[in-house]
């Protein structure tokens, strides 16, 4: 273990020196700015928006919160021209997103928050991750993942560390908050924009289309809908696809040699296309004065024909794989929010059902080209699996939260969610029936006689074998999933300038799993089916202390625990496929979130952030596939910390110009050295996959007032650019899906013109067209980078193009 580990106060008071430095460094510039010739007047008037968050529960201003958030508004996003969680992690500092494209972004949680990470960047591309994500999402007031296409959204709050207290399991690293907008009674409005483009690699454009429409219905009640449908080109090529015949056994290319032939491939261009549907309807009734009830519908298509992916042999735009992996996902939710006001106090039902699916079908060849000598040698494997997953979800939270106090403020609350999800996993390669079974095979006929087939040859030693059809397995996977936790905050104003928080959550965790796998090419030796059930009861804590040392400023330190549950995996014991009984349990893992930190406004103009945090991490879940039977499993992985800084700052320069910058430094890695399984370890030292040590982002906006016309219009220009240092995508070297990735910068800009309900904009995405590669997957590889599926997930090529919008 390293000795500068050791003490969780040590490295934060090295960073402090730094925190305090920036904040020096911010006030003198604000000095500056205000009056560089000892005059406020020599400078044109500009302030900063205030902007009003609900992460600790209550309505209160971002600058006020005392801990380490960022939010990105409305405004915000339309500036950057952000619609999906990629684009969003380009404007939040120190926000790391494991980007895998529009193929598997819905299904793999990639986001990673103070370096919080245990898996490796680009395993979990196929299914959702068997184990809870660190960083946990809400939209509105419901726990839930999905690529949202962000439109309507009145602002994104990104909270950073352990949010345990107040919302619960999943939040070791953080919690990202969407709210959208609200139904208005005040008025009828609407929104339409519609988008084109073009990306550099591919044939065909993209578009856009996105409407909004607000109707009142009484001066009490409106509804609000929202819709779009996004058509994403694709831009890689897949250069090896295999071709099959009518009955869809691959064509050989040598049709003399049965029993040896490879098979018949060809090109496809643009195989990454991809397209999104969604509508948002929601309903807003002030039943009373102090009773308002509000009532959300939304439904989200997605279709993506291949991964964004590029083969690691070459610098071309394609890949060689031997199948394309499309993918449906299918995310619904309904909910229903009661918020009654009691004066002294304000109660929050938050009702939620979500329902999500997944059919998918991936290229698996390298696994089928890793155990070729088990398919008999056939000569022309081209492995898919089929996968389908059925997610649903019931949640219910009661809220109390009182009236902002002299001396006290609390949050009390109840929780509960019950999550039920299916799974299956079917395996086949196409023409493996017909091989087995065509007579001829030269080992069966070594063996038996003339005429003798590989599934006669099987069955000397599986007698009940069958060779029906192409597949090769099938695992149905069911997780059974109810929570209950109450939880609550106290804080105490010990003067009108300091405050003391305590919070606190107690949580009783349930987790049932059940597998069934069926190998036909082995009978009933390949079957098993195995049961399990765990429960868990523990609690967290979390305090925090501020002092508000000049107004709209303020110093805090955090303590803050978050957890994510534990449980069993539901692996077979005897058999072929018997696993460890060790693997079967696993425990809950534990963040505890040292931090300290300095944020303000200086001269309405200089909105600043400043933190050092140290997180001890311990028992990490990282998910691996069992030995022989390949479930997904969840295990611990032992120790690790991550420390580092956090800077921010938002500036409006001039009454035109305003800037954004942010830099984040983090060092995460293993405290402690764990093996598991053979390619599935860890080194003490050993970095954690996917985080950058540094990342940056940046960005200026120039507003030019324009005269033409007795109509008054501007041209807001702005670019930005983000950085972040190289990655590992596993552990070590020795541990499956190893790559060491470059950092890589990317970089955009756009000018936009507006005049009364209209505006349109002309931009560049990526506009140095860097590859950016975030995530590889070569797991199935035999040698290291030497199969054909192994492939980089890339950033999207250089993108140009317009967008056109009107309000109303």
């Amino acid at each position: 273990m390293r000795t500068d580990d050791s003490n969780p106060i040590r490295p934060i008071g090295r960073y402090t020196r730094v925190t305090l430095a920036v904040a020096g460094i911010l006030a003198a510039a604000a000095a500056y700015s205000e009056d560089k010739d000892g005059s406020e007047a020599s400078q044109p008037t500009a302030e900063l928006e205030e902007v009003t968050v609900t992460a600790t529960g209550r309505a209160q201003s971002a600058v006020d919160v005392p801990y380490n958030l960022s939010v990105v508004t409305a405004k915000d996003l339309t500036d950057a021209g952000v619609s999906d969680l990629a684009g969003l992690a380009r404007q939040v500092p120190g926000l790391t997103y494991l980007d895998l494209g529009p193929r598997s972004n819905g299904v793999n949680n990639g986001l990673i928050i103070r370096g919080l990470n245990g898996a490796s960047a680009g395993i979990n591309d196929n299914s959702p991750p068997a184990a809870e994500s660190t960083v946990s999402t809400y939209i509105n007031q419901t726990p839930l993942f999905s690529n949202l296409k962000i439109t309507d959204v009145a602002r994104v709050e990104v909270l950073r560390g352990p949010q345990g207290t107040l919302y619960g399991a999943g939040s070791v690293g953080g919690t990202i908050r969407y709210i959208f907008n609200q139904p208005d009674p005040g008025k009828f409005s609407g929104d339409l924009d519609t988008k084109i483009s073009k990306t550099e690699g591919s044939g065909e454009p993209n578009y856009d289309v996105d409407a909004v429409l607000n109707m009142p219905i009484t001066d009490r009640a409106a509804i609000r809908l929202s819709a779009g449908y996004e058509n994403r080109a694709g831009v890689i090529d897949a250069n090896s696809l295999a071709v099959y015949d009518s009955a869809g056994n691959p064509v050989l290319a040598d049709p003399t040699d049965f029993f040896g032939s490879k098979g018949v491939f060809a090109k496809r261009a643009d195989t990454d296309n991809s397209n999104t549907k969604y509508a948002r309807l929601s309903g807003l009734w002030n039943v009373t004065d102090t009773l308002t009830a509000l009532v959300t519908v939304q439904s989200q298509l997605d279709n993506a024909g291949d991964f964004s992916g590029v083969s690691i042999h070459s610098d071309e735009l394609a890949n060689t794989r031997y199948r394309t992996s499309p993918m449906h996902t299918q995310s619904d939710l309904y909910s229903l929010e009661l918020t009654q006001d009691f004066g002294f106090a304000t109660l929050t039902s938050a009702t939620s059902y979500t329902r999500q699916i997944l059919a998918s079908q991936s290229d698996y060849t390298n696994y089928g080209l890793r155990f070729q000598g088990f398919y008999a040698g056939f000569p022309r494997i081209t492995d898919y699996t089929n996968i389908n997953y059925h997610t649903k979800q019931r949640t219910q939270e009661f809220r109390l939260v009182s009236k902002p106090g002299t001396h006290w403020d609390w949050v009390a609350g109840a929780y509960y969610t019950k999550r039920d999800q299916t799974g299956t996993i079917r395996s086949g390669i196409p023409g493996f029936a017909q091989y087995a079974n065509a007579p001829g095979y030269p080992d069966a006929v070594a063996a038996i006689g003339p005429g003798a087939s590989y599934a006669d040859l099987a069955r000397l030693t599986y007698p009940d074998a069958t060779f029906n059809d192409d597949t090769t397995f099938q695992l149905d996977k069911r997780v059974v999933n109810p929570q209950k936790a109450l939880y609550g905050e106290l804080t105490r104003h010990i003067t009108s300038r300091w405050q003391l928080t305590g919070g606190a959550r107690f949580f009783w965790v349930k987790n049932d799993r059940s597998s069934s796998q069926v190998v036909p090419s082995e009978g009933s030796d390949g079957n098993f089916l195995a049961v399990t059930d765990s429960a868990t009861h523990d609690h967290i804590f979390k305090v925090n202390s501020s002092y508000e040392f000049m107004p709209d400023n303020q110093v805090y330190a955090t303590y803050a625990e978050g957890f994510r549950q534990g449980g069993a995996n539901a692996l077979p014991l005897v058999g072929f496929y018997a696993s460890d009984p060790s693997l079967v349990p696993y425990k809950p893992d534990y963040s505890k979130n040292y931090e300290f930190g300095v944020k303000g406004i200086l001269s309405h103009r200089i909105q600043y952030s400043a933190a050092a945090f140290y997180i001890h991490w311990e028992d990490l879940q990282i998910q691996i596939p069992a030995p022989i039977s390949g479930i997904p499993t969840i295990v611990n992985g032992g120790t690790a910390v991550s420390k580092g800084i956090e800077l921010s700052a938002n500036a409006a320069l001039t009454s035109q110009l305003s800037a954004t910058l942010g830099y984040t430094l983090t060092d995460a890695h293993l405290t402690e050295s764990f093996t598991v399984r053979a390619g599935y370890n860890g080194n003490d030292g050993d970095r954690l996959p996917g985080v950058p040590r540094q990342s940056i982002l940046a960005a200026l906006d120039y507003n030019q007032p324009l005269s033409w016309g007795s109509t008054p219009s501007s041209v807001d220009f702005r670019v930005d650019g983000n950085y972040r240092s190289d990655t590992n995508t596993s552990l070590n070297k020795t541990s499956a899906n190893f790559i060491h990735l470059g950092g890589f910068a990317m970089f955009g800009a756009s000018a936009t013109w507006r005049r009364e309900a209209v505006r349109v904009r002309l931009f560049v995405d990526n506009l140095t067209n860097n590859r950016g590669v975030t995530a590889a997957d070569i797991q199935n590889d035999t040698a290291a980078l030497t199969r054909p599926g192994s492939i980089y997930f890339i950033q999207r090529p250089r993108t140009a193009g317009i967008d056109v919008g009107y309000s109303f």
